[in-house]
């Protein structure tokens, strides 16, 4: 039986051309590992002991930022996470909690450094669901007339 939970991110071993995914599957002693490709989801099985428990654990992340600051405190550092992290999955994790942010209303439209970055995220990131989900997040910040 492998030692890592469905869900959890590891390392893949050196020399291999993906560094960090996210397990999707067991299959005996084999894990089946998840990259994104741009926007092409990919699976690779690896041998268990051959992974090792990525530190990088993105859900933790968050879920340790969870009520814990001022909201500008967390949308600071998850703005940052989508810039400066090399972990495709960690930028995804940013960008989903980005967008329920902005469609709970918790974020201002006037706030230019998040559009800024947003914009910047859209156009560059190599990650295609991300660039299109700081399209979607531009979109929540869209213009909102009070009435």
């Amino acid at each position: 039986m492998a030692k890592f939970p469905v869900g959890c991110y590891v390392e893949t071993p050196a020399g291999s051309r993906d560094r960090f995914g996210r397990i999707v599957g067991v299959a005996g002693d084999q894990c089946i590992v998840q990259f994104y490709d741009y926007c092409v989801k990919r699976t690779v099985k690896f041998h268990a002991k051959s992974l090792t428990l990525s530190a990088r654990e993105p859900s933790k992340a968050l879920e340790a930022l969870d009520g814990t600051e001022p909201e500008d405190v967390v949308q600071q550092t998850l703005l940052d996470a989508l810039v400066d992290d090399d972990n495709p999955g960690v930028r995804v994790e940013a960008i989903n909690e980005l967008r329920d942010l902005a469609a709970s209303g918790r974020v201002s439209s006037d706030d230019g450094h998040m559009v800024s970055v947003l914009r910047d995220r859209m156009q560059k990131d190599p990650n295609t669901y991300i660039r299109l989900q700081s399209a979607q997040v531009i979109r929540e910040l869209g213009p909102r007339q009070k009435f």
